[in-house]
């Protein structure tokens, strides 16, 4: 298992995620040589209600390639349009 220093963690955090999703090999992170946490990747089974997300994006790009003016892909469009929580507002 690979193993980092926490501030290398923290300046290359989205090229670690890159390499333990690519490699699918977990990695410790530590602090003056005490582990803290492992990043590993996620189980497929993290978002059972979209498990195709990917392979749907994959296949709009590759029916909608480089238009100009194209429209986004479906759940961005429903993203942007659903109304966002006020993080200050009490619950």
């Amino acid at each position: 298992m690979k193993a980092v220093g926490i501030f290398e963690a923290k300046t290359h955090f989205t090229a670690l995620c890159d390499e333990v999703v690519r490699s699918g090999e977990p990695t410790v992170v530590s602090k003056r040589g005490k582990p803290l946490v492992i990043v590993m990747p996620a189980p497929p089974e993290t978002h059972p209600d979209r498990p195709d997300i990917f392979a749907a994006w994959s296949q709009w790009e590759t029916d909608h390639p480089g238009e100009e003016g194209a429209p986004d892909f479906p759940d961005v469009v429903r993203h942007r349009s659903e109304p966002k929580p006020n993080p200050l507002e009490e619950r």
